[in-house]
């Protein structure tokens, strides 16, 4: 295979490690497979695909809501306190 698919399938393995592994950091699995790729990882630095990487890993995970009031009451947790619900209703930011 040449190098620029070797670099292709290099950075593809990124992005897929991204997805699959929110617990480690990107950089981490940059250096773990440029170690494993051999040559085509001399060709490849981590913010070429840093980027790409991130992308990849945020359609993965599920969206935060931005507002305190698109967090609906049967998405909270609701813990019990002296046989009571400690928690319940929705949030105000004023």
């Amino acid at each position: 295979m040449t190098v620029d698919i070797k670099h292709l399938e290099m950075v593809e393995q990124c992005q897929e490690r991204a997805a699959d592994e929110p617990s480690k950091s990107l950089r981490r699995i940059f250096d773990l497979e440029t170690h494993n790729a051999g040559k085509a990882s001399h060709s490849v630095g981590f913010s070429e695909i840093e980027s790409s990487t991130y992308k990849r890993r945020c359609k993965q995970l599920p969206s935060l809501p931005s507002l305190a009031e698109d967090i609906s009451a049967e998405n909270c947790c609701n813990f019990l306190c002296t046989g009571q619900e400690f928690y319940r209703g929705s949030v105000s930011t004023q």
